[in-house]
């Protein structure tokens, strides 16, 4: 079911630090996401204009939670000195489908346009563990139900598979000849993500824990796909 996962997941790839749900997600009050792509314009002696995309799906998270405990602020700032390095970032069960187009580059083959999430994944690849994301069809047609295809329509991925270094799909039918167009749908789990100057920063709230009788904080961060 797509949602946030019991836990979110922050820190080094396959070392991350876990964070409670139960503790976080009631005081989530902020959980934001931008979206945008990375690209490059350049300019010819014509005068003319070429965007070449480098990136899809160049997102930003912010995250804003109030009233947490002291142990989860100190164990959000913990991730400070990782500022600079690319981390995972693990907070859904699997996070609504992308239904995106793409041109096949072979009979039986289409190769998705790396981001920050295909880059996760791989990176769980490379260290032997699960996977992020998964690919639930390619089709003839945008459909954002997902496996739910309308009667009639062919999943071209039925009996393929999905190469997690190379971001190359095998398809178990040929859509046709090279350069048709299918449309892809996938889910994830994550991100390959970056802490945002000026990092994590919290403040007291001026409040004490009913229960505990601890200072309560607020807390915010910003997360950038690599």
């Amino acid at each position: 079911m797509a949602g946030f996962a019991a836990d979110i997941k922050l820190g080094p790839v396959g070392a991350e630090l876990v964070i409670d749900g139960t503790d976080t997600f009631d005081n989530l009050r902020g959980f934001q996401v931008t979206h945008g792509n990375a690209q490059a314009e350049t300019i010819n002696v014509n005068d003319e204009t070429k965007t070449t995309l480098h990136r899809r799906h160049q997102l930003t998270w912010a995250i804003d939670a109030e009233e947490i405990s002291e142990d989860l602020k100190f164990a959000f700032e913990s991730l400070n000195p990782l500022r600079d390095q690319e981390i995972a970032f693990i907070f859904a069960n699997d996070w609504p489908v992308h239904s995106e187009e793409y041109l096949t580059d072979g009979l039986y083959t289409v190769t998705m346009k790396t981001n920050p999430m295909l880059l996760l994944d791989k990176a769980y690849d490379d260290e032997g563990l699960g996977a992020i994301v998964a690919i639930s069809g390619v089709w003839d047609r945008q459909d954002l139900r997902g496996a739910q295809a309308t009667p009639g329509d062919t999943n071209w991925y039925t009996g393929g598979s999905y190469d997690r270094e190379t971001f190359q799909l095998t398809l178990g039918t040929s859509p046709g000849p090279i350069g048709t167009p299918v449309w892809i749908n996938w889910t994830y789990k994550g991100a390959l993500v970056k802490i945002l100057p000026p990092g994590i920063s919290s403040e007291w709230t001026g409040f004490f824990h009913p229960s505990t009788g601890l200072p309560t904080w607020s807390l915010s961060a910003s997360l950038r796909g690599v």
